[in-house]
């Protein structure tokens, strides 16, 4: 039956630019591989390898490394962050590991604790 003269077909409903959530209160230990942007107010113990963003939300915690394009960190994580494009420590987040990024941004009241480098354009093709 449609519902307001529009019927939605399968593929429609099931395809969605929203990101993955990983609500509060929800913990997940293991690895997780995405190819989408992923949004964490919980809790992971373990790492996380993405092609797109990955966003530690202000109340979310990440025990381990992330590999993504994009990460941006306002909760707290204990881990190595390498990231393809840009990574952005914002201002409350404690990150404890060592950085590695094209384009790094640390916000005023940001806490972090280890090492940062900036990759540069012919290393990532020396490397892969």
């Amino acid at each position: 039956m449609e519902l307001f003269g529009k019927k939605k077909s399968k593929k429609q409903a099931v395809e969605s630019n929203s990101p993955s959530i990983l609500s509060s209160g929800a913990v997940l230990s293991g690895e997780l591989h995405l190819s989408e942007d992923l949004r964490i107010d919980g809790r992971v113990e373990g790492n996380i390898y993405s092609e797109k963003v990955v966003i530690i939300g202000p109340s979310g915690t990440v025990n381990g490394n992330i590999i993504a394009g994009t990460v941006d960190v306002y909760g707290r994580m204990q881990g190595d962050i390498t990231a393809s494009e840009r990574a952005c420590l914002c201002t409350g987040c404690f990150l404890t590991g060592d950085l590695l990024s094209l384009s790094l941004e640390i916000e005023l009241g940001a806490y972090f604790d280890g090492r940062s480098k900036i990759a540069s354009g012919k290393e990532e093709e020396d490397t892969g």
